[in-house]
């Protein structure tokens, strides 16, 4: 008798935990903030283990792959498989050499070259072309007709075209490569320690974003939370670090040499806490829409912010 009850209790909660993990955790409404959670932290793991930039080049490309199975159910284009691979060579070949020449220079060779291949890639795989002005839906009236013959009109044209294929491919890829930025910070030993408060704002203004119930409170609370985020983190650095690192930083904006470390920090902490907001409220506002159709479509939404949110914050930083 006691081990049934036993057996019941643990067996009510293995339930409840799996209903916890399921109702809360795997959601859409929390998936993408996870996905940037787990990555991000990995990131900051890896930036202070030794030539952990063979390892950071894996994150990257491992959001990718999250992005390229969900890019043709995000952009509503009918993207090729060619173009889905390309999304992830491109990550792939653009963090490999970032951790080889251990420089983002050669990235914007590589980028020109695999916008070719994907477009060729695109262009020859694409179907027949369409004579779209003759497609009409049925039930149209005969204005109907002649207006969309005369403009060539198709309700199936700007998703299905051959063009917005290859746009939606290109971007993709595009995205993909931005993502080197993390290795690019890591393989530096002067910028290396600046990828841990990095991770730590893009986590909050991941989670920022889904606290509010109406879209201008989610704005709101995204800006607040980042931009604190931000300057908590760089006032944390500016005591952990060694000084002349923090004041390298402010000297590469131009604001180190006249003021004093403290008021360089903020300055520094909230313009890096509002890049990342601009990044994240941009993406949420593109595809708000999408965050609720399932949780492997949010996931791919949290690796896209991931990849991005950290492009401007590497462009600040290396200005000088």
């Amino acid at each position: 008798m006691q081990a049934e009850i036993g057996i019941s209790r643990r067996a009510r909660a293995q339930a409840h935990k799996k209903s916890f993990i399921h109702t809360t955790l795997i959601r859409p409404a929390t998936a993408g903030p996870m996905t940037v959670t787990v990555l991000s932290i990995v990131a900051a793991l890896t930036s202070i283990i030794s030539n952990g930039h063979w390892l950071m080049l894996t994150i990257p490309v491992l959001a990718a792959i999250l992005l390229a199975l969900q890019w043709p159910q995000l952009t509503g284009t009918p993207t090729s498989v060619f173009g889905q691979a390309g999304i992830v060579f491109g990550a792939l070949v653009s963090n490999v050499a970032v951790s080889v020449v251990k420089d983002l220079y050669w990235i914007t060779l590589l980028t020109a070259l695999l916008v070719v291949l994907v477009l060729i890639a695109e262009v020859l795989s694409a179907p027949r072309p369409i004579d779209h002005s003759q497609v009409f839906s049925r039930g149209e009236s005969a204005g109907t007709k002649r207006i969309s013959t005369h403009v060539g009109f198709s309700p199936t044209w700007p998703t299905q075209a051959t063009t917005a294929t290859i746009v939606a491919s290109v971007t993709g890829l595009l995205i993909a490569m931005s993502g080197s930025t993390w290795t690019g910070m890591s393989v530096s030993p002067r910028w290396a320690f600046a990828i841990p408060f990095t991770a730590f704002t893009v986590i909050t203004a991941s989670w920022a974003m889904r606290l509010g119930s109406r879209q201008w409170i989610n704005v709101l609370c995204c800006f607040t939370c980042t931009i604190a985020a931000g300057i908590g983190s760089m006032m944390f650095f500016a005591q952990a670090v060694q000084t002349s690192r923090i004041n390298a930083v402010m000297h590469v904006l131009s604001f180190g040499a006249g003021t004093s470390l403290h008021v360089g920090v903020v300055i520094l902490g909230v313009l890096l806490g509002g890049t990342v907001a601009v990044v994240v409220t941009v993406i949420d506002r593109l595809f708000a829409e999408r965050w609720a159709s399932s949780t492997s479509r949010a996931a791919a939404i949290g690796a896209l912010i991931f990849l991005t949110a950290t492009f401007p914050i590497y462009a600040l930083i290396r200005l000088g």
